[in-house]
């Protein structure tokens, strides 16, 4: 992500999210949380993004977009392409307990 938009993501993230890869990218970090929960995400990712000052890793409850909680893991690196651009490249495993999905 870099701006706080999803450059790409894969099947997998989508389907945890519970979107398709097409409504994740190209839209704002903030459109995979709740109305209340999106933008302060959205707030700290750029601070955070900008001041480099990222945590690169962490287990976190997510307030999704259609009302629902889950537990992830989440792993970030910042990473540069060629012509020297930094994203950051997230990772994030579901955690949630059997017992709260």
């Amino acid at each position: 992500m870099k701006d706080g938009i999803v450059y790409m993501c894969n099947e997998a993230y989508a389907k945890m999210i519970g979107k398709s890869r097409f409504e994740i990218e190209g839209q704002p970090v903030s459109s995979i949380y709740d109305e209340e929960h999106g933008p302060k995400i959205l707030s700290e990712y750029l601070n955070k993004f900008n001041t480099q000052s990222l945590v690169t890793k962490y287990d976190t409850t997510v307030h999704l977009w259609d009302g629902s909680k889950k537990e992830f893991s989440v792993s970030n690196s910042f990473i540069q392409n060629i012509s020297g651009k930094k994203y950051l490249c997230s990772i994030f495993s579901d955690i949630t307990s059997p017992k709260r999905k």
